[in-house]
């Protein structure tokens, strides 16, 4: 089937890829185990704003599944045992979550915006899944300063996509992921997984990829 665990592409038949306008639409299959993608690349400053988006589709959604997480414990969207969580602070248990899940095996639209003044919303399906409280929308710049970055003395500012960011190699998704988008009205990094091949993915403003044994489907 198309959500086989084998790792050659090839045995995956097209109808497990996402459609969008016309033709078919790559997307990447995690094995959530250590594939990922990294992107050492500035990103912007989103002044207090930040939508963060993607397709989703989860082969388990049991336990923590990253979708995206920028460097160092900070801004990030992942899956918490199906419930969507936005990453606002160091404990993941603190962090706020979504009141609707996504169903396993399934392609779902999920999505976060939040301003780090007035709190932020949760959408599934482009239905709200749930208000984020103020003190739970901040926008961390993943400079924590956790002891793996600490003492390889890295910078560990790279925007991670499948895991969590550099502070812990863990958390890697396990499905397919496809559009990823993170922006707001002044800026957006829109990855879309065009290429089908290869092991570099490029974003809508020219940001590069490097892709960890991620397949190609």
């Amino acid at each position: 089937s198309w959500n086989d665990l084998e790792d050659d592409p090839q045995y995956f038949p097209v109808y497990g890829v996402v459609e969008i306008g016309e033709g078919a639409d790559y997307a990447l299959r995690f094995d959530g185990d250590d594939d990922h993608i990294i992107i050492d690349e500035d990103m912007p400053n989103w002044e207090g704003y930040l939508e963060i988006e993607a397709w989703v589709n989860p082969t388990e959604i049991d336990g923590i599944q990253f979708i995206t997480m920028y460097g160092d414990y900070g801004w990030g969207l992942y899956l918490n045992n199906g419930y969507v969580a936005y990453s606002n602070d160091y404990s993941l248990s603190k962090n706020p979550t979504s009141n609707m899940t996504v169903q396993e095996g399934q392609w779902s639209h999920v999505k976060v915006a939040v301003n780090s003044q007035s709190g932020g919303e949760f959408f599934i399906n482009n239905q709200s899944a749930g208000i984020i409280e103020p003190g739970k929308s901040q926008i961390p710049q993943g400079d924590f300063g956790s002891n793996d970055c600490f003492q390889s003395g890295d910078e560990c500012d790279e925007l991670y996509i499948g895991r969590m960011g550099a502070g812990c190699d863990c958390n890697h998704f396990y499905g397919l992921l496809d559009d990823i988008r993170i922006g707001n009205s002044n800026n957006e990094s829109i990855w879309q997984f065009t290429e089908g091949e290869g092991d570099i993915t490029v974003d809508s403003s020219g940001l590069v990829g490097e892709i960890h044994e991620a397949a190609w489907v």
